[in-house]
């Protein structure tokens, strides 16, 4: 059997009759060629022994799989086989390449988890326009040490970001667009010194944007956010990024305003070349519409929402919408399996009015104050829309079969309780919502918790959630979701506790232990009960309340005083405002967050420029 030569190697690339056509346009790529494959186009060599360093079959046309025979060539340190069309799985054997600096598999149809190389060497890691799927490693930089730029956009892969991203200090650009990853945004991300380009946009990430960019070493260029659910408010200090100039955070859950800081940097310019009129555009506009104006792409241009109508948040990219507390009460029936709902008659019912629907409560002017749906077999998500009943007082939810996250947007009524408790809900609770004073007692002496609002994962309370004064979740490793009221390791060491104690005492002295604790069970079931069928309908204390969280102005007012850090909670009645959104640096709301999703915005139409307008190092 004859040896396999590496020219017979390298042209197991070549497959599809298009590729075939395109290695005959090249030099070398033939079997019977009498040239050394190292002086075959796209193909470099060691100087020294011959072995083959560098590959680079890019826009080649290639239809097929990566042949895992490419693992033999171990000296290969280069790479690129983006722009063609390969499909299946990247092979153990490619993998495997202990000496590997740059990868490029980008653009092509490329299935599988990430794919994780064993070389820690590799500078440049671009996967991005394939099918990969599934979790990032948790110790992405302790493998790639020295990695330069990070490209996994337009997969479909999932989970949080790893705070690991945020040691590889060498980063100059990261690439997490257009996936499906959840969760915040690691906090220490901004203090990557090196990194000019950051893109996390199109993904479903929440929370504040991180404080760690107020960095006087930041040398971020593009900082793309777009098209999350981040929250808060566009914190100032990203105007003392000088390296700034281009800046997207619409549609998210933005509140307040654009910091004028940020509107006199006229930032995005590129992308409005080729916008008429644009050069008529505020700066706010440039990177966000203000609250109560709506755009395509929550951008300029921007136009006022008509009078009795708002849009909730920064950067709309909506209609404009007007608050009817009914419509938000059948969505949340048709959103959550409300045909299957126990003891839901009235529901869905055109000929009753909302406000005699099961577990609602109104106050004398009709608003909503009190949703019980407590063991009603509720499924699918929590709807946003809720956090938009500006008189809601009581939201009980537990017992159910919710799922997904819990929305921040519950920030915003003058909730007194929420009870979430035994559903199926997972992430953290939005930091936000934790902020929040008076729900379950959170803020009380000053100190606020999410425990308060749920148990976090891998913890349980008898009623899911702790309380201010000192009682805490416990420990329950096993529980995946949030809010969990009971916890089986517990109850089996309790079983075998029983049983121990049985086999060393009398029989009287275990009758009187079990007669005291069934009559403690009894009265803490007695108790439970009272506590799901107590449905408070104080109509009198529900507005006095809700007059104390805003003032005439629809700014949150407790005791007369202006609360500036609570300002965002004011959405469902900000006022109509300039469309700019101008405010000064004083007024504007101080460390907060935003979101992202990417944007064509080139010099030219070069599809090879119009992603990123940086210059990644290649090696050579």
């Amino acid at each position: 059997m004859a040896e396999i030569t590496l020219e017979d190697i390298v042209l197991t690339l070549i497959q599809g009759d298009a590729a075939l056509q395109w290695s005959q346009q090249r030099q070398g790529w033939e079997a019977n060629s009498n040239s050394n494959v190292c002086s075959w186009d796209g193909v470099n060599c060691d100087p020294i022994d011959f072995s083959v360093t560098e590959i680079d079959v890019s826009t080649a046309q290639i239809q097929g799989t990566i042949p895992s025979s490419l693992g033999i060539l171990t000296s290969l340190r280069k790479l690129d086989l983006s722009h063609n069309d390969f499909t299946g799985t990247v092979p153990t054997e490619v993998l495997s390449l202990p000496q590997l600096a740059y990868v490029d598999l980008g653009s092509n149809r490329i299935v599988g988890p990430f794919p994780f190389f064993v070389s820690s060497n590799l500078e440049v890691f671009e996967i991005e326009e394939n099918q990969f799927s599934g979790l990032l490693p948790d110790k992405i930089a302790s493998a790639y040490p020295g990695l330069l730029a990070l490209n996994l956009s337009n997969n479909t892969l999932t989970g949080t970001l790893p705070e690991d991203l945020c040691l590889l200090t060498n980063l100059n650009k990261l690439n997490l667009a257009f996936n499906k990853f959840h969760g915040v945004i690691p906090h220490d991300i901004g203090a990557i010194t090196h990194l000019q380009g950051l893109f996390l946009n199109d993904n479903s990430l929440y929370g504040p944007i991180p404080s760690s960019f107020d960095n006087k070493d930041n040398s971020l260029v593009q900082l793309f956010l777009q098209h999350n659910q981040l929250s808060g408010t566009i914190p100032g200090f990203l105007s003392e990024i000088h390296s700034l100039k281009d800046f997207f955070v619409d549609g998210n859950k933005l509140t307040g305003a654009v910091p004028t800081e940020l509107c006199d940097r006229q930032l995005n310019a590129v992308y409005f070349e080729k916008v008429p009129g644009a050069d008529a555009r505020k700066g706010c506009e440039s990177v966000s519409c203000a609250l109560n104006y709506k755009s395509e792409d929550g951008i300029f241009p921007c136009e006022k929402c008509p009078e009795s109508k708002f849009t909730p948040y920064l950067g709309w990219n909506g209609q404009c919408i007007k608050v009817q507390e009914r419509h938000i009460l059948d969505t949340l029936y048709q959103e959550n399996g409300g045909s299957e709902w126990i003891h839901a008659e009235r529901w869905g019912n055109p000929n009753v009015p909302h406000c005699m629907y099961e577990g609602i409560d109104c106050n004398e002017d009709g608003k909503v104050v009190n949703i019980t749906l407590s063991d009603m077999n509720l499924k699918g998500k929590i709807p946003a829309k809720l956090g938009r009943l500006a008189h809601l007082r009581n939201l009980r939810l537990d017992n159910n079969q919710l799922t997904g996250v819990v929305p921040s947007d519950l920030r915003f009524p003058p909730l007194d309780t929420l009870d979430i408790a035994n559903n199926e809900l997972g992430g953290p609770v939005p930091p936000l919502l934790c902020q929040k004073a008076g729900i379950n007692g959170n803020g009380e002496k000053g100190v606020f918790s999410c425990d308060v609002i749920s148990c976090p994962t891998g913890t349980w309370y008898w009623n899911g959630r702790s309380k201010s004064s000192g009682r805490h979740c416990l420990s329950c490793p096993e529980t995946p979701f949030l809010g969990q009221v009971r916890c089986d390791s517990v109850r089996i060491n309790a079983m075998e506790e029983v049983g121990d104690y049985v086999s060393t005492h009398s029989w009287s002295q275990t009758a009187l232990i079990f007669l005291a604790c069934s009559l403690a069970a009894v009265a803490m079931f007695t108790f439970i009960g009272k506590r799901r069928g107590v449905v408070q309908n104080d109509e009198s204390s529900a507005r006095l309340a809700n007059e104390a969280f805003f003032n005439e102005d629809g700014v949150y007012d407790v005791n007369g005083e202006y609360d500036q850090d609570q300002e965002e909670l004011t959405v469902m009645s900000y006022p109509a405002g300039d469309p700019s959104g101008e405010v000064s640096h004083d007024a504007s709301v101080q460390p907060s967050e935003a979101a992202a999703r990417s944007r064509d915005a080139s010099h030219d139409d070069d599809p090879d420029t119009q992603d990123l307008w940086l210059d990644v190092p290649k090696i050579t």
